[in-house]
């Protein structure tokens, strides 16, 4: 990081964390979870964030994710190899509470996986997620380059390829999650969406210019829908 961007950051965003997206979405999950909660951590991966530890403070933690890396979570209690959207490994109405963190922009087929997820709530069990929004710019530019140039972006900014995979972003809006989480059997109890301090454009000073700008504007006209990022909380409807 230039000394640049380091003066920038004390100039326009003191109080930011790293990860203040993260921050945001753990402080979300421990409102909904306690000592007796059994925590699905749906598309849980290697387990390179802390914020995503809720060990000691639930119950159990079970986590699964197409990748083998999961079996090194050292944040799980239980680790399953699969696809959320077919977990015969889980019982129905198991599950307290279902987290995914940056998870839904790879789902290749949201409504079975948000399906899938309902099925193994119990009644009345909440499913807490963070995801991109694919209205913002770093979304709309992630969604016309390739791959590998993702690998190598994210490599300039310190994150390994083994932590970035292929992007859909089939349910990424408010209108479409609410859909087809609606159709799954869920009632949307709360979306929000926040611009925050660009992460991305941190690498090249001239970019983050240009970020900062973009989110001083959005906020300061509270242009939602155009803002990066966007938590929601569903609830499993009892059945009729």
């Amino acid at each position: 990081m230039s000394a640049i961007t380091r003066w920038i950051d004390r100039t326009f965003y003191p109080k930011h964390q790293d990860h203040w997206d993260n921050d945001i979405f753990r402080k979300m999950v421990l409102e909904h979870v306690n000592e007796r909660t059994v925590l699905l951590d749906a598309g849980a991966g290697s387990g390179c964030l802390p914020h995503m530890n809720f060990k000691g403070q639930v119950a159990k933690v079970i986590g699964v994710d197409p990748s083998t890396e999961v079996a090194n979570n050292k944040y799980l209690d239980e680790s399953h190899v699969g696809f959320c959207d077919h977990m015969p490994f889980l019982e129905s109405n198991s599950i307290d509470v279902a987290v995914s963190n940056n998870v839904l922009e790879h789902v290749e087929h949201p409504s079975s996986f948000l399906k899938e997820v309902q099925r193994v709530l119990k009644p009345g069990g909440i499913y807490i997620v963070k995801t991109p929004n694919k209205y913002h710019y770093m979304v709309l530019l992630a969604r016309i380059t390739p791959d590998w140039f993702h690998v190598f972006y994210n490599k300039l900014r310190g994150v390994s390829a083994d932590d970035v995979f292929p992007t859909r972003y089939r349910v990424n809006s408010k209108k479409s999650l609410s859909e087809n989480a609606k159709t799954a059997g869920f009632s949307v109890v709360d979306i929000k969406l926040v611009e925050g301090r660009p992460e991305y454009l941190r690498i090249f000073a001239p970019f983050y210019v240009v970020g900062i700008a973009y989110e001083r504007i959005v906020n300061a006209l509270n242009l939602s829908h155009l803002k990066i990022v966007f938590f929601a909380v569903l609830k499993k409807e009892p059945a009729n």
